[in-house]
């Protein structure tokens, strides 16, 4: 079950980024006016090395844009990238996004859900201290949720079309797994068909919270003998005496 969800999450996260590349990549090409087909014969005279634009980075110029188009989206950092032919220049921009968790000890897992409005596919990440930071891309908005949960159950919270700026401390609330299907496939409606994947994580979850409320009893249960082999222990010794 472990190794399938590693799988599952590799492949997820390796689909988002190239969902992600594709609408950068897209979106320069737009603000740069390019057009493959009428500057062919121009972009020709080039160097073989410059792949149809230049980027500069730093005071240092580079070239190819799908690499670092690529490189921006991974890093999910702001760039600038520049044609040498007709000096238009593009922007990929990522905005600062915070969030957080109230009380985050008390939950033995949490998660934040993002969804995209033009992916096909939703991302997971893991906060730390129950704190996410994560640039959001500015060419999309965001459906958010928070999903944390223990022996008590499963908690819930979420908010709509984000797009940058601190979210500040979210309460989760507690609810039904019948619940959190409702929620998270009205927040997965419309993404491509991929209901299966979204079937896979409710399942991920599920399973999850079952696993710590079976721990938990069987701690409970530990401690239990624990004391009362000491309560039997202490007879016997009074007993002998």
């Amino acid at each position: 079950m472990k190794t399938e969800e590693v799988q599952n999450t590799k492949k997820r996260e390796g689909e988002n980024v190239r969902e992600e590349f594709n609408i950068n990549l897209k979106d320069v090409k737009r603000q740069l006016g390019y057009d493959q087909k009428v500057n062919q014969k121009v972009r020709k005279q080039l160097s073989r090395k410059t792949i149809g634009f230049v980027m500069t980075l730093k005071m240092t110029t580079v070239y190819n844009i799908d690499k670092y188009v690529m490189d921006a989206t991974v890093a999910r950092k702001s760039t600038t990238i520049k044609d040498p032919l007709s000096n238009k220049t593009a922007e990929i921009i990522y905005n600062d996004f915070d969030i957080s968790v109230k009380n985050p000890k008390q939950y033995d897992r949490l998660y934040l859900y993002l969804f995209p409005d033009q992916f096909n596919s939703f991302q997971r990440l893991d906060p730390v201290d129950g704190v996410i930071n994560y640039p959001l891309n500015n060419l999309l908005s965001y459906n958010i949720a928070f999903v944390g949960f223990n022996k008590e159950g499963i908690f819930w919270s979420e908010q709509s079309n984000v797009k940058s700026g601190s979210q500040g401390q979210k309460v989760l609330e507690r609810i039904s797994e019948k619940e959190l299907d409702r929620k998270l496939a009205k927040l997965n409606k419309n993404r491509g068909g991929q209901e299966a994947k979204l079937f896979e994580e409710l399942n991920f979850i599920k399973t999850t919270q079952q696993n710590y409320v079976v721990q938990a009893l069987r701690i409970e249960n530990a401690k239990f003998r624990s004391e009362l082999i000491a309560i039997l222990f202490k007879c016997r010794v009074e007993q002998i005496d």
